[in-house]
């Protein structure tokens, strides 16, 4: 039976994981007996992971990943190791990975939320790890200058690009650092001196980065680009790039940025830029709005550390630090988390940043934040709505039903009355008509309580095939008056062509001091007696609407059960079997067939030759007859009998393949009642034969498909008649 308490809301964050802008996967490892992972199963994945991956859902879901990503073992790095190991140890990490099967890059995000799962949320860098490697390939050929300065003996050497960029011809510098002053801008020699002096003064490391006009040989000026190092040869090697069309693009940038600031400053998001700069962050800028998000003025926030941070709510403060280690890593984040404004209110910020640049250990971050508060709010609604509902019934659930009698007034709505109602035989429709039929029949139940009940009053599916209704300044005497209507109702309904037979079951508040568990228990209670009483004929009515069912849909009629039924009953007496053996005998005769029930009518009807896998199906019907019967107290007295009734005497029935007196004795008379009555009527795929040749086809099988001494008592029994 299919079970849905209501507290399980993973189908409905779908719609939620559905939107994510990144890919979303699930996943549960496979670990062999030492406790190694050899692989892992598609769980859960959503939209954006099929766009990223090219892998479809219904190709990839409940399957092995060495089955969807063939190749995977081969990886040079070892996915299902790693990953298994998060599984078992509920360790976090960020990464960038190549997937050799899928050939793309990936920035991924795992973590493990149950131990043997993990789940990870990852983007597609394919194309930015291709633009890095371009631009690597255009740095390696790039005009870069090289130089060395002896400290010792004050020879400078030059490459022969920085010749080029100097505008002199191959070998012409003169190799002295005073004759490189004169090829410096006349108005930037000082500052290039003055740079320059902790190195020269062998102060070693001490980076130098510069930049600095020079004047070629035809007298044009440049700008270009310095650094410059001591290494441990008191030498400083040193790098020059002409920088001048950058230079030029700088001052346009410049009148740009100018534009770009005023249109920052309209935006409705905060705009900011920080550094990281070892264990510690530094706020540069932030726009003019974040006044209108949180009250306070951005001069607040500048260089103020400690600030930011006091605003930052508690618990959420290691979201931040988090998000500050992150970046030394990787080059973007989203994060979440509440930020105090100056009201003292929390809002909730949605922050997204980017590194903007990584230069001499120093990180220069720039990011955006959104107030999404009233967002959140709508959502945590919709999901709070959620979890108080349902998924298959559509009423409340269990936990929505706690929670109001946790609220309930009960001082003001005196007397009230609690009902519980539990559909009687669901086992048997699920075992009978499979789990859709029996989701018809809750559905159904919970249609007819819902159309009947006040607006006061309070509904819920309490579990499995459990209802409770809350009635408020209901008597006991009311509350069974209802009860007596919605029997009424049931019995009427025709809607999923099953009996509806429903157990309830009363308590009632007649007090203050009255207890909700007190109530619940009595209640339950008299449903458990009611059930007894009414559970067996339910059952009963039920199996007679299966075998309804059954006689519509195939050839095992209600004549079909009676012919037998009368032989069956003939050869019984014939071989001493007691009343109460012969009563198990006719109810056998007609049950034995019950579960065909669950085979559909194009394989019970079929006129030709069935397929191997049509075959298997109908073999599953002795077994299906068996769950039905055990499952009602008078009909379980034969369930045996009807999972052995195809048993052949050498072994080579179906389904337990037993063997001579192995089988029970009530389903070794009825095989030959039922081969004898089969081949003298119609079948799909036969025409009726005439009584000669069932009796010659049985004679055959005597010894093989049939007990032989029944065989002769029943061929004995035929012939005297």
């Amino acid at each position: 039976m299919r079970k849905n308490n209501g507290e399980n809301t993973i189908e409905e964050y779908e719609n939620i994981i559905e939107k994510l802008p990144a890919a979303f996967a699930q996943h549960k490892v496979i670990y062999d007996s030492a406790g190694k992972a050899f692989d892992y199963i598609f769980v859960k994945v959503n939209k954006k992971f099929e766009e990223m991956t090219g892998l479809k859902k219904e190709d990839i879901l409940n399957k092995k990943v060495t089955k969807v990503l063939k190749g995977i073992k081969n990886s040079k790095f070892k996915w299902i190791e790693f990953y298994g190991d998060i599984a078992m140890t509920g360790k976090e990490k960020i990464f960038e990975k190549y997937s050799e099967p899928l050939k793309r890059w990936y920035e991924v995000t795992v973590y493990s939320h149950k131990k043997g799962y993990f789940t990870t949320i990852f983007y597609d860098i394919t194309e930015k790890k291709q633009q890095k490697e371009k631009l690597n390939y255009v740095l390696r050929f790039s005009k870069i200058g090289f130089w060395e300065y002896d400290i010792i003996s004050k020879s400078l050497s030059w490459s022969e690009e920085c010749e080029n960029i100097f505008g002199l011809e191959a070998g012409e510098f003169e190799g002295e650092f005073g004759d490189f002053l004169k090829r410096v801008a006349p108005e930037d020699r000082a500052y290039v001196q003055k740079i320059n002096s902790p190195i020269t003064e062998m102060k070693q490391g001490i980076p130098l980065e510069y930049e600095h006009r020079i004047i070629k040989k035809n007298g044009e000026k440049r700008w270009v680009r310095e650094s410059a190092n001591l290494n441990d040869e008191n030498k400083i090697l040193g790098l020059v790039i002409d920088i001048t069309e950058q230079k030029t693009i700088e001052k346009e940038l410049k009148i740009s940025r100018e534009k770009l600031e005023h249109l920052i400053s309209e935006t409705t998001a905060v705009i900011y830029s920080y550094q990281i700069i070892g264990d510690n962050y530094k706020i540069l800028y932030l726009n003019e709005n974040v006044k209108n998000v949180i009250g306070f003025k951005a001069e607040r926030f500048i260089g103020n550390q400690d600030f930011h941070l006091s605003c930052i709510h508690p618990e959420d403060r290691e979201i931040l630090k988090a998000k500050i280690k992150k970046m030394r890593e990787i080059d973007y984040s989203i994060d979440e988390y509440r930020f105090r404004d100056k009201n003292g209110n929390y809002r909730r910020l949605y922050d997204q940043q980017k590194v903007s640049r990584r230069e001499n250990g120093v990180i220069t971050v720039v990011g955006s934040w959104w107030d999404i508060t009233e967002e959140r709010q709508e959502q945590n609604k919709e999901i709070n709505a959620l979890l108080f509902k349902d998924n298959l019934s559509g009423l409340h659930n269990r936990k929505f039903f706690k929670k109001t009698m946790a609220d309930f007034d009960l001082k003001d709505n005196l007397p009230s009355s609690i009902i519980i109602a539990d559909i009687n035989g669901l086992k048997i429709v699920n075992d009978s008509y499979g789990f859709e039929k029996g989701d018809q029949l809750l559905k159904e139940t919970a249609a007819i309580l819902a159309n009947f009940i006040r607006d006061k009053d309070v509904l819920a599916r309490w579990g499995g095939d459990e209802f409770i209704i809350l009635v408020p300044g209901s008597t006991k005497e009311q509350a069974l008056n209802i009860i007596k209507s919605l029997k009424a109702r049931f019995a009427a309904s025709k809607k999923v062509n099953i009996p509806i037979s429903i157990s309830f079951g009363v308590a009632t508040a007649e007090k203050e001091s009255a207890d909700f568990s007190d109530l619940l228990q009595a209640a339950e209670k008299m449903m458990d007696q009611n059930k007894l009483l009414e559970n067996s004929s339910a059952k009963s009515k039920i199996v007679e609407n299966i075998l309804s069912t059954l006689g519509a849909k195939s050839y095992e009629s209600k004549e079909h059960a009676l012919r037998m039924s009368s032989l069956a009953h003939k050869l019984g007496k014939r071989v001493g079997l007691s009343n109460y053996d012969l009563n198990r005998l006719s109810l056998l005769a007609r049950l034995h067939d019950i579960g065909k029930t669950t085979i559909s009518e194009a394989i019970l009807t079929k006129p030709g030759r069935l397929t191997e896998s049509e075959w298997k199906i109908m073999q599953e019907h002795p077994r299906k007859g068996f769950e039905i019967a055990s499952a009602i107290e008078e009909f379980s007295v034969i369930a045996e009998e009807i999972l052995s009734h195809h048993e052949h005497w050498d072994g080579n029935g179906y389904p337990r393949a037993l063997k001579g007196e192995e089988i029970p004795f009530l389903a070794r008379i009825i095989s030959i009642i039922d081969a004898y009555d089969v081949i003298t009527n119609d079948r799909p795929y036969t025409k009726a034969q005439p009584p000669e040749k069932a009796l010659a086809e049985i004679k055959r099988c005597a010894g093989s498909q049939f007990d032989p001494q029944l065989a002769r008592d029943f061929l004995l029994m035929m012939e005297e008649n």
